[in-house]
């Protein structure tokens, strides 16, 4: 595996310059690096398993919709998915060139689509079966998780709902690009080239820390928090940087609303 500590530039700066620590190099670090050098992962045999978790980050996908319509639309939404984590990349995980390309190529999500288990499931059955997976399948050993590791996302009937509607005001003609990439970027520039952008799309985010050794809380439901919430998809690299460390889902969400980034809700 590449370092994510070394710029790709060959320069005369000084070691502590050239090597120093940059939030994507950091995000690479406790997201893939960490979890690649843990006993537990680095004795699974060759498999898609031990890949997804040592050489790549990127979200665990539950599917809980199953119809006609959600089978033309689930491709659209993980195109959208994978169109706004790379679109975030630069603006949350700066960092070295190499950094950015080792973020942009190493991304992976991992979608769990089977109509026999998972059709209409509950938020409680997904967290469950994200659990089991970890547990039965995975057989992680108690460690410092990834956020990818604490949180899964869902899409169900009201996530491909709010894309259907994005799609159809886009056909009818309606100027919705600035409200569905979810503003301008920094810069002002405008964002997506003539792809439209669907960074305001909801997705539902639930928290399972097993087996995190600084949170035991398998549902971390308190108060007004139900131990998920909704995030929409140009927030969603936002998200899992703001979880790791131990990191709650909690501050993100507020009752009945999106979370949009830079601590906006809808």
């Amino acid at each position: 595996m590449p370092s994510a500590w070394t710029d790709d530039n060959n320069n005369d700066h000084p070691p502590n310059h050239a090597s120093s620590p940059t939030p994507a190099a950091n995000f690479l670090t406790t997201e893939i690096y960490n979890i690649g050098a843990q006993p537990g992962i680095r004795s699974l045999p060759p498999s898609p398993e031990r890949d997804f978790l040592a050489l790549t980050w990127g979200p665990v996908v539950y599917r809980t919709a199953y119809s006609a319509r959600s089978d033309r639309l689930l491709p659209v939404f993980l195109r959208a998915l994978s169109y706004e984590v790379q679109a975030a990349i630069p603006r949350r995980l700066p960092g070295t060139r190499k950094q950015r390309h080792l973020l942009e190529t190493s991304y992976a999500c991992k979608v769990f689509s089977d109509e026999t288990r998972y059709a209409g499931a509950e938020i409680g059955a997904v967290r469950r079966a994200f659990h089991d997976w970890k547990r039965a399948d995975l057989e992680l050993p108690l460690m410092e998780l990834p956020a990818r590791l604490r949180v899964c996302l869902v899409v169900d009937e009201e996530v491909l709902r709010a894309l259907e509607r994005m799609m159809t005001k886009e056909e009818d003609g309606v100027d919705t690009a600035e409200e569905a990439r979810g503003g301008p970027t920094q810069d002002g520039s405008e964002k997506g080239s003539g792809e439209m952008s669907y960074g305001r799309c909801p997705v539902i985010m639930v928290e399972e820390n097993f087996p995190d050794r600084r949170r035991r809380d398998s549902n971390p439901a308190d108060g007004e928090y139900p131990g998920w919430t909704q995030v929409a998809l140009s927030a969603v690299v936002e998200v899992l940087e703001g979880m790791r460390f131990g990191n709650g889902l909690s501050r993100f969400h507020r009752s009945g609303r999106i979370y949009l980034g830079e601590s906006q809700w809808s």
